[in-house]
Order: structure tokens, then sequence, then C-alpha cells
């Protein structure tokens, strides 16, 4: 009888200690992400995201409303720290469209003015 009373605590902390273990390492691994892998993404595909808008052309910066020296806070803002989320959205210009309508290069007419 003392024998297996003694099995199963041997068993039960057993399993304590392997839940333990086992959460210790989940823990870990859950504030690696969040101190070092979490941070480095960001960095990165801010930088993408820099370089990817800086690399447009002051024309296609002004048709999404943004303009040369709004890049890296939208950068920022896209891919910044929870201090940077906070801060206000960016506001879209509307953009100025002309009065008439803009025709195909290949309508009928305009080849027929062209030639």
């Amino acid at each position: 009888m003392r024998y297996d009373i003694d099995s199963r605590l041997q068993a039960a902390a057993m399993q304590a200690r392997a839940e333990f273990i086992a959460e210790t390492i989940v823990g870990a691994f859950r504030l690696v992400r969040r101190a070092i892998v979490t941070p480095l993404a960001n960095w990165y595909r801010r930088e993408r995201l820099y370089e990817e808008l800086n690399s447009l052309s002051d024309r296609m910066l002004a048709d999404i409303g943004l303009s040369r020296a709004d890049v890296a806070r939208v950068a920022r803002a896209a891919y910044g720290s929870k201090d940077e989320a906070a801060a206000p959205a960016i506001q879209v210009r509307p953009v100025q469209t002309p009065a008439f309508a803009v025709e195909a290069s290949n309508d009928a007419e305009r080849r027929s003015l062209a030639a």
C-alpha cells in the first residue's frame, strides 16, 4: 500500500515538474519573440516600406497624398513602436482632377487628329 502512494506521489511530482518546465520554455520563447523577433521584423518591414516609398517619384507620391518629407513618418507610423502608433493617422489629401474627362489614347478621334 505504501508503495502505491509513493509511486502516485512520484508520478504527480514528475507531471508537475514537466508542466513547470514546459511553461517555462514557452514563456522564454514568448519573451524572445516579444523582445527580439517582433522588433527586428518590424524594423525590417519599416525599412522595406521606407525604401519602397522613397523609390517612388514625387508625382506618384502626390498621387497617393504624400510628399517626400512624409515618407519617413509614414514608415515609422506603419511599423513603429507603441508610442509611435498612438500618433494621429495620416491625412490623405484629395487628388485634384481636371474638369474635363481624359480620353484614352487609342480613341479613334484622337488617332485621326494625330495623323
